[in-house]
């Protein structure tokens, strides 16, 4: 029988669905923000000009301060949201486990927002950077994982008592875990591109036009002559006074690897949740969304080699790439074991 503990609350189910899309929005602002190299827009925190944050007069929001301007109050109102539901959790929840849910949701965005002060203090260090950009997905992921908690699914799920596959658990974890490396990989690439812009390798499905990848400085200097040849008669917008390292071309080659390597996994692993799973409509439904996201990631991934690093069509790729994690995420809790948390 369930306890007061498990409560359906809908209006709290619905306000943490709807967290769920303002963090995802917060990371496609940010998106902006980097793809435009406007991190530095706005140079001094945690004013904006001098300005209290909400003070900035609306005069002054053109260009890139715009894009970083926007991305600070979007973030204050993602950090508002989550105070709210983290009080709202103390007051009404009743399940200890969940309200430290939201505790760490709250801690996460409030890192979130002082590691993004950092980035702008100290101009933009890598590592801070890339910190910030990981986090961003941790964050996405907690709120996932909360509002699934509040769902009116998950109770259900609890009354059913459906028995969990181990195994198929097992490989949705590592489903999780692959793609978070990925968008760690990801983030390291773009920060440590800023200053050269584009991409480190401009072709696909080639390598500086071999099949067989070679990083070596004959493979370099294609890449640096191919960026200089863009710039002086395409009018590419990148600089091209930082050459692109072998290093870099290194990483965005693995970054490729792990799409192939992903696309694979959910493959092999759709085929089985179809098999094992074929009366069980919410696991399925998660495989739908996730294979079509990595269809779409993919295809955004290409294109963002042709187009070098367009701004539209890459921040469109964080984006998705952070949308297929939290729909991974949501497969792992649905193959998760149905009992109720106290």
């Amino acid at each position: 029988m369930r306890s007061e503990a498990a409560q359906f609350n809908p209006g709290l189910a619905l306000f943490s669905k709807l967290v769920c899309v303002t963090t995802l929005g917060l990371i496609f602002a940010g998106g902006v923000v980097t793809s435009k190299n406007v991190g530095l827009a706005v140079p001094d925190w945690p004013t904006s000009y001098g300005y209290h944050m909400w003070g900035l007069p609306f005069s002054m929001w053109k260009g890139g301060v715009l894009y970083e301007h926007f991305h600070r109050v979007f973030a204050s109102a993602t950090g508002l949201l989550v105070l709210v539901i983290a009080v709202w959790l103390h007051v009404s929840e009743k399940r200890k486990a969940v309200r430290w849910l939201g505790i760490a949701c709250l801690v996460a965005v409030l890192t979130q927002g002082i590691l993004g002060g950092i980035t702008v203090r100290l101009t933009l260090p890598l590592v801070v950077s890339v910190a910030h950009a990981v986090l961003a997905q941790i964050f996405l992921c907690l709120t996932i994982v909360l509002a699934y908690s509040l769902s009116r699914e998950h109770f259900n799920r609890v009354n059913v008592g459906a028995a969990p596959d181990a195994s198929f658990l097992r490989r949705s974890i590592f489903l999780v875990l692959v793609i978070l490396l990925q968008l760690v990989v990801a983030a390291y690439m773009r920060h440590d591109m800023k200053h050269q812009g584009g991409v480190a390798i401009p072709d696909f499905p080639t390598v500086t036009e071999k099949w067989f990848p070679r990083f070596d400085d004959e493979a370099l200097g294609w890449v640096n002559s191919w960026r200089s040849t863009a710039v002086w008669e395409h009018n590419a917008t990148f600089e091209i006074a930082q050459p692109v390292r072998s290093s870099q071309m290194a990483v965005h080659f693995a970054h490729r690897i792990l799409a192939f390597v992903l696309v694979a996994l959910c493959l092999a692993f759709s085929v089985a949740a179809y098999r094992h799973y074929r009366g069980d409509s919410d696991v399925l439904e998660s495989f739908y969304i996730l294979d079509a996201l990595i269809g779409i990631q993919v295809i955004l991934g290409i294109f963002v080699v042709w187009s070098n690093k367009g701004e539209l069509v890459t921040t469109l790729h964080v984006m998705i790439g952070a949308a297929s994690l939290g729909a991974a995420v949501l497969l792992a809790l649905r193959a998760a074991p149905s009992v109720e948390v106290t």
